[in-house]
């Protein structure tokens, strides 16, 4: 940015550049700078270098640039025809300017900024006092590609001097970092700035605080630290006096730090001054150390603590539970900055204790089982501790209290009544207490003869009573303190008891359903009332018990007055026995009364197994699934309700489980998991749980995912092959079908034809499946299966793609034949290997198919049927593997062997006989002249019944007409047996060849003339050698052709021997004069349109399901003739012939059958692959054209066939 610097300008142009301005023509400056401010950093001998956050750089010209925080560099700047190096400022910075310890009495800059990131200039003194502040405007617009220079300059007030001149710039966050560019600063020393300095931590500074200089610690050896106000110029050091003498203390930027090696026994005093190399030295400026070694005086008194549950504030207490408040005072204020702490754990640990004024408080938290103590001690603001107030506090101990709980041979119904039958000796007596026996104390026993010691361990003790008794006695227990005194005395008497003498017996018992009171009932369900009586009163105590299981567990009837009774909650499946018997209070038991009960058989039942959850697969109901895992409802039926007590188990494979009944109908939850296959079992209980009847159920787990169904074929197929999937017909209604394996019979196929997103049920026939595809199709579109076996296992097949193509090849541009070859070209056609040429000639045709040799050569060549004439028309049309064929390249050769002419001879002489194609001038005129045919008798060495061209010694000259030209000439030549003949090309009456056909004694000769490369005639001349040779002309091929396009035949007549008959996409017809006439067939399709094939004979049988795949789209089948006509026909054939809707809206694939009467229809409902998926019926008549016809429908597919009225059909339905 100074104007004294280069600015050439390597990209921009002159109106880039502002004009010059002198120095006192820039803008004003924020005040006027003296003269005498001349030290200035242009940055020019700087190196071009960055300065990173927290860095400093001291100039050559000595002005120190400190970067705080943010981008700082110096660097070229090369913008809008500048060339300068400055210090560019990143935004959201802030950059400080000094001299260090020198001060500045005035600071100038040059400075612009391409956007407005306000910025701020601050001066400070040395003390940081804000001595001026300057807000810097942006200078220029990157868009407008401009900037003008300006220049802050500041002057320190008076008194004042700048220390530090910070920079601050600001942030436009729409706008990128374009930076702020400084340069040519400037500045005015003023000498020495004063220096200042702060004292601000030293070792050993004991107390709470570390850097107060307070402390109890005046040992030798601590080192002190602080900061001065401005860094030291070269020739001053710093000198601190440490209390006794002045030390050199060691300088770091702005800090400074000394050692003290002193000893203190007293208040202390450090100071610092900065001497220079002359001597003279600073103001000094001191710190004052206070050492303090005298104990906090404080004392505490203890005044209460909760739960002290004796005397008031005595300290003593039995209760030693946690959480207690503990408070008291303080006999004075402590000193600022004492701190007081407490223990309730002997000193271990102490915790900050809260003043409130003279009172203090703390709550204990811990819970005590022995005497304890609490401390509370003061720490004053120096470190000085004082010694902790102490106090004890005193746990009592708990009264005591006794209880017994049992005794062994505790007889009857509760073993802790103390009512036995048993005095015998030899028993232990336990019971509690209250609280463990303390130190001292005993625990004594009296078994009712004697004081006996009892043990006690923890809260519980026994004793042994060695004694016999005779009757009821005590016990007696207490505790004997080291005194001897009994604190607590405790007793418990027992009750010894004989058995009792009553008499028990049975009544009546509910659902004895047979003679009242026999007991004998055939229902066994739980819940019966049984009863009876005793034959006088119980003792208070005394018990009936029953039991129900042979006396192995006993249970309390009810009693009122003599008459007792219980229900009886089982289920009986055979006999069962009552028990009955008397209990005493003292355990005495009477021997039990016994009752039989007879259960009668139950009436018979069956059972079925119907359904179960996650029975996968096709069927839910064939226990056939490829999931085992737990949890799944079974149901099914019974032939009877159950009766009365009777219940239904179900075994799950692993546990037998229960089942819930309702009426006849059965369920069960089996939450076994299973692994492999598995038995269900139903099993009906009798009352009493015995099994009667018993039904099993296999299940079969089948995890074994199926083969792919197969697709074996596509109706509507190309016609070259059903399986290859090519297709020019996307019509609705076309059929698919496969296979799969046979071991999944039973199993579920579907198709989709659009990527999975649905699927179709296809039908199946044992192992065959086949699927009717109602979808019309313009483009290529995937037929994939999905087979679903009888356990659910599914497995979706290859997705197969179907290749759809209505678009005829283009024709061949070119076919020549030569003999019985026919080369066609290949070039621009578009086939591909795989692809076929058909070929017509002569009533004749041939079929190709082109290999990847011949689309290699471009050429292919098709050998033509036997004996084809070389003068017949021929073409040649291509198809594709889609069925789709081009239109006819035809040709026809002008050959003439004039048998279609009219014999004459003596023509006129140089007269131009016209014959199409060419003109014949005879020079002589003769009746050997002429057309003539050449009979045996005249002598001629190779005779010839046919019609030709001859003379005799006199030329014969052949002209082409129509402007026609040629280069090749084939023909034949008889009967030269005088000498050669000559023959000369002419162009345009120019001659260009000469040709000399030679004599073979009158030998028959088939001559080929090639005219050299571009040569070609117009006319020949024949010239025989001598006057007398007669000469004969025949078969002429000029090799010029009537070439076109032709497209395809509308009406054909396939003739016998023909392998192919195709269509297009019109309405064809195509007649068949008899049935073996198509033997040869490989192809017969008649594409687009509605395509008729007529039987014309009679008595013949036309058996379309013998051409599966050959004989396509063929939408109507005529078999009027000649009469007595029969069609064999078949599902497949009409859904492979047949087109949705085409003769009436029905939603079905239909096809028409025309005739009369005497005319026969054999019609199956077999598919393709002999599947049988359903049948045909009728579905009445329908008119179309003013014809009527019988509708035969199928029952399973969207098929219909449409048979002329007087036609006899004839249906087999398998």
């Amino acid at each position: 940015m100074d104007f004294r610097k280069n600015r050439s300008n390597a990209y921009g142009t002159e109106q880039d550049e502002l004009p010059y301005q002198p120095i006192a023509s820039r803008t004003a400056p924020l005040s006027a700078a003296p003269a005498t401010a001349v030290p200035e950093e242009r940055f020019d001998a700087e190196r071009s270098q960055k300065i990173s956050s927290g860095s400093l750089l001291e100039t050559q010209a000595g002005l120190i640039i400190q970067n705080h925080n943010s981008r700082l560099e110096i660097a070229e700047f090369n913008w809008f025809g500048y060339n300068s190096k400055t210090l560019q400022v990143g935004e959201k910075s802030t950059i400080n300017f000094t001299l260090g310890a020198q001060g500045m009495s005035e600071f100038s800059f040059d400075y612009f900024a391409l956007h407005n990131h306000t910025t701020v200039m601050n001066f400070y003194d040395v003390n940081g006092t804000l001595i001026g502040s300057e807000k810097l405007l942006y200078t220029g617009s990157v868009t407008a590609k401009q900037f003008v220079i300006k220049t802050l300059s500041f002057t320190a007030p008076s008194g004042t001097q700048i220390a530090r001149a910070e920079l601050v710039t600001g942030d436009e966050p729409a706008v990128g970092d374009y930076g702020f560019h400084v340069d040519n600063v400037r500045w005015a020393a003023a000498g020495l700035l004063p220096v200042n300095f702060t004292f601000d931590r030293m070792q050993k500074d004991t107390g709470t605080s570390a850097t107060d200089f307070i402390t109890k610690d005046g040992s030798a050896g601590r080192q002190v630290e602080g900061t001065l106000s401005r860094a030291l110029s070269a020739n001053e050091t710093l000198e601190f006096w440490d209390g006794s003498r002045w030390v050199a203390a060691s300088v770091n930027g702005m800090r400074w730090q000394a050692q003290d090696d002193t000893a203190h026994a007293a208040d202390w005093e450090y100071r610092l001054r900065v001497v220079d190399t002359a001597g003279n030295a600073t103001p000094e400026q001191s710190h004052q150390v206070v050492l303090d070694v005298t104990p906090p005086p404080v004392q505490v008194i203890f005044e209460r603590m909760s739960k002290d549950d004796g005397v008031a504030d005595d300290w003593r207490t039995a209760d030693g539970s946690a959480g207690r408040l503990v408070s008291g005072s303080l006999d004075r204020t402590p000193d600022a900055g004492d701190v007081a702490e407490y223990s309730y754990d002997g000193g271990k640990t102490w915790h900050t204790l809260t003043l409130n004024g003279l009172d203090w408080s703390f709550t204990d938290p811990d819970g005590h089982n022995a005497d304890w103590q609490y401390l509370i001690r003061f720490t004053d603001i120096a470190g000085n501790v004082a010694a902790p107030a102490v106090q004890d506090v005193v746990l009592l101990p708990l009264d005591i209290t006794l209880s017994f709980d049992r005794m062994e041979k505790d007889t009857g119904a509760s073993d802790s009544d103390f009512i036995t039958r048993d005095g015998s000796a030899g028993r232990r007596v336990e019971g509690t207490l209250s609280r463990e026996l303390n130190a001292g104390e005993t625990l004594q026993f009296w078994n009712g003869t004697a004081w006996v010691n009892a043990t006690a361990t923890g809260l519980t003790w026994q004793a042994q009573d060695d004694a016999a008794h005779g009757g009821s006695w005590t016990y007696r227990l207490r505790v004997v303190d080291a005194t001897g005194s009994t604190l607590e005395d405790q007793h418990q008497d027992v009750l010894l008891t004989p058995p009792s003498p009553v008499r028990v017996t049975f009544d009546y018992m509910e659902k004895d359903d047979g003679i009242a009171g026999d007991w004998r009932t055939s229902d066994g369900s739980a819940g019966r009332l049984v009863s009876g009586k005793l034959d006088r009163a119980l003792s208070p105590g005394d018990v009936v018990e029953y039991s129900l299981d042979g006396g192995v567990s006993w249970q309390v009837a009810s009693l009122n007055g003599l008459g007792w009774s219980f229900t009886d909650p089982a289920a009986h499946g055979q006999d069962w026995v009552y028990l009955v018997r008397i209990h005493d209070v003292a355990g005495n038991i009477a021997a039990p009364v016994s009752q039989t009960a007879v259960l009668l058989p139950p009436p018979p039942v069956s059972l079925t197994f119907e359904r179960m959850d996650k029975d996968s697969g096709i069927s839910a109901t064939d226990f056939i699934t490829n999931d085992g895992s737990a949890g799944r409802l079974v149901e099914g039926t019974l032939s009877r309700a159950l009766s009365a007590g009777e219940t239904l188990e179900m075994w799950d494979g692993q546990r037998w489980v229960s089942v819930s009944v309702s009426g006849l109908s059965w369920s069960a939850q089996d939450d076994a998991a299973h692994a492999a296959d598995w038995q269900y079992k139903l099993r009906v209980l009798n009352p009493g749980g015995v099994p009667f009847h018993e039904q099993t159920q296999d299940v079969v787990l089948d995890l074994v995912l199926p083969d792919a169904a197969g697709l074996s074929g596509m109706g509507k197929d190309s016609g070259l092959d059903v399986q290859n999937l090519y297709t020019s017909d996307g019509r609705a209604g076309r059929i698919y079908w496969g296979t799969f394996a046979a071991a999944e019979t039973g199993a579920r196929v579907e198709v989709t034809t659009d990527g999975g997103l649905t699927w179709h049920d296809a039908l199946t026939d044992g192992n065959r499946w086949s699927w009717q595809d109602n979808e019309d199709h313009g483009a290529d579109w995937t037929v994939q299966t999905r087979i679903t076996d009888r356990a659910g296992n599914t497995y979706e097949g290859t997705p197969h793609q179907v290749r759809m193509d209505a678009t005829p090849p283009d024709h061949p541009d070119l076919i020549n034949r030569e003999g019985d070859r026919l080369t066609v070209s290949l070039k621009n056609s578009g086939v591909v290997a795989g692809d076929r040429i058909i070929v017509h000639i002569d009533g004749k045709n041939a079929f190709y198919t082109l290999t990847a040799a011949d689309i290699q050569a471009g050429q292919a060549v098709v050998t033509l049927p036997a004996n084809s004439r070389l003068s017949a028309e021929y073409r040649a049309a291509f198809m594709d593997a889609h069925g789709n064929v081009s239109d006819y390249f035809s040709r026809t050769p002008l050959i003439f062997d004039f048998e279609d002419q009219k014999a004459f001879n003596h023509p006129v002489r140089n007269k131009a006989y016209d014959f199409g194609l060419f003109s014949i001038i005879w020079s002589g005129s003769s009746a050997n002249h002429g057309i003539t045919g050449v009979a045996k008798e005249q002598g001629m060495q190779y005779p010839t019944n046919t019609l030709g061209i001859t003379c005799v010694g006199d030329p014969v000259t052949l002209m082409l007409n129509h402007g026609k030209k040629s280069n090749k000439m084939t023909f034949e030549i008889k009967d030269l047996t005088l000498g050669d003949i000559r023959i000369e090309f002419y162009d345009d009456g120019k001659l260009a060849y000469n040709y000399t056909a030679y004599m073979r004694n009158g030998k028959y000769q088939y001559l080929t003339v090639d005219l050299p490369a571009g040569k070609e005639f117009t006319s020949i001349k024949f010239i025989p050698a001598t006057s007398g040779d007669v000469l004969a002309i025949d078969n002429l091929n000029f090799w010029v052709y009537d070439d076109k396009i032709v497209s395809t035949e509308t009406t054909q007549t396939v003739l016998n021997g023909d392998i192919i008959s195709v269509g297009d996409n019109l309405d064809n017809i195509f007649i068949v004069n008899k049935v073996s006439d198509l033997s040869k067939i490989e192809i017969f399709n008649g594409n687009g349109g509605i395509d008729t094939l007529k039987l014309a004979g009679a008595n013949q049988t036309l058996d379309l399901t013998s051409f599966l795949g050959k004989i396509q789209s063929m939408e109507v089948i005529d078999i009027t003739g000649s009469g007595n006509n029969t069609l064999n026909l078949s599902l497949g054939d009409i859904l492979q012939q047949g087109g949705k809707d085409l003769f009436n809206i029905s939603g079905n694939v239909q096809m028409v059958v025309k005739g009369n009467a005497g005319d026969k229809i054999n019609l199956s409902d077999l598919l393709p692959d002999k599947s049988d998926v359903g049948d045909w019926s009728s579905s009445g008549n329908v008119t179309v054209g003013g014809v009527t016809y019988a509708v035969w429908q199928h029952s399973a597919l969207d098929a219909e066939l449409l048979v002329q009225s007087g036609i006899t059909t004839n249906l087999l339905n398998h």
